[in-house]
């Protein structure tokens, strides 16, 4: 990917996956979304997103439970209100398992 994307360019991309706790091992396919991204643009953010959807079962498999990934989704406005009440420190809502504690 020289040509495409400089060292600089790629290692921020993959400090940007770590930040999000993102494994990096798959290298192959997080080369595959920076390679494919780099061709329309290199902003930084578009990268982490280019590789991250290149991770999309990677990340997601470790949430899977008996083939069946469990999501829940909120109103943006409530997203927003849970935000200020109990912020993370990274971009995520600290939700703990309820069915865990049961």
């Amino acid at each position: 990917m020289p040509t495409v994307l400089s060292l600089g360019e790629v290692q921020r991309a993959l400090q940007g996956l770590l930040e999000e706790r993102v494994s990096i091992r798959d290298l192959s396919r997080i080369f595959e979304g920076l390679s494919l991204r780099a061709k329309t643009s290199t902003e930084p953010e578009g990268l982490v997103e280019a590789a991250r959807t290149a991770l999309g079962p990677a990340v997601a498999a470790p949430y899977v439970r008996d083939g069946v990934l469990r999501v829940v989704t909120l109103e943006p406005v409530l997203e927003q209100q849970a935000r200020r009440v109990a912020p993370s420190g990274r971009g995520r809502l600290a939700v703990g398992d309820r069915s865990a504690a049961s």
